[in-house]
């Protein structure tokens, strides 16, 4: 229970922090419904999943299914696997890097406003998430890669802003929501580095670990907004779930080749 309260203390924070910030820019009160009840379904998922899991019989049959089911999982996650692969990484980062070109440009081209209308918001956010990530995360280079898949994803919500009529609140949760994927996978990665994991079997492990349960919060997530009338979030959501398994290990895979890590001599003596 305390591995998992350590992953996900980080994503749950940065709703708290978000729905704080909404709170201050709302002007109707009905506009902290849908915040809310996101931080509600948040501390309901990390505390009551733990507790009620420890009332379940877990026999052989179970395990024997569990072991059949882990194996099918990364069958299908080896197709994953190439995010971790040096010239794939480079060029993931490289069409990630349009997608935030397109949508800063095809945002402005259609007279959106910018998500972040107030100036105060846009630098709280971004001081806000910084502070955030590295709490959770603990590792530079995994959090520059996790602020840049936000920065491509707070793109294709500007170029959402033209295409649907939403409003900032929506959108800040809609941004916020999508962002938990990737830290949830940083905060475990980093866990794995820590241990001793190199950067691809790190990157690889908490694929393993979290990429199903990732998936199917995004979809969750999106049907719901979606079912509460916001479109955007339907859009925004998986964009950030793409962002988390494929974007984010290859800005993390890149930016450990662009700034490697500095070894002492120490670390080769034989004891």
């Amino acid at each position: 229970m305390r591995a998992i309260f350590a992953v996900l203390i980080g994503p749950l924070a940065l709703v708290i922090c978000v729905t704080a910030v909404l709170a201050l820019i709302a002007r109707d009160p009905a506009d902290l419904a849908l915040p809310f009840s996101v931080l509600l379904c948040g501390m309901s998922g990390l505390i009551l999943p733990p507790v009620l899991t420890r009332l379940l019989p877990f026999g052989e049959e179970f395990i024997a299914r569990a072991n059949r089911f882990r194996e099918q999982r990364e069958h299908w996650l080896d197709r994953l696997s190439f995010v971790v692969q040096l010239r794939w990484s480079w060029s993931v980062a490289g069409i990630a890097v349009i997608f935030a070109v397109l949508g800063f440009f095809g945002g402005a081209n259609s007279g959106a406003a910018w998500p972040f209308a107030a100036t105060v918001v846009l630098p709280v956010t971004g001081v806000v998430a910084a502070v955030i990530a590295y709490a959770a995360i603990r590792d530079v280079r995994r959090v520059m890669a996790f602020l840049l898949t936000v920065l491509v994803l707070t793109c294709i919500a500007y170029w959402l802003c033209g295409q649907v009529n939403a409003a900032q609140s929506d959108l800040l949760l809609s941004l916020a929501i999508s962002s938990i994927p990737a830290l949830a996978l940083a905060a475990q990665s980093a866990i794995f580095a820590r241990a001793g994991d190199s950067v691809a079997v790190a990157t690889l492990r908490s694929l393993e670990r979290l990429a199903v349960s990732l998936t199917f919060f995004c979809f969750a997530a999106a049907i719901a907004a979606c079912a509460l009338g916001v479109p955007a979030a339907g859009v925004l959501i998986p964009a950030g779930g793409i962002g988390a398994l494929i974007v984010f290990p290859a800005l993390t895979t890149a930016l450990h080749d662009l700034f490697p890590r500095h070894v002492s001599l120490d670390a080769y003596k034989i004891r």
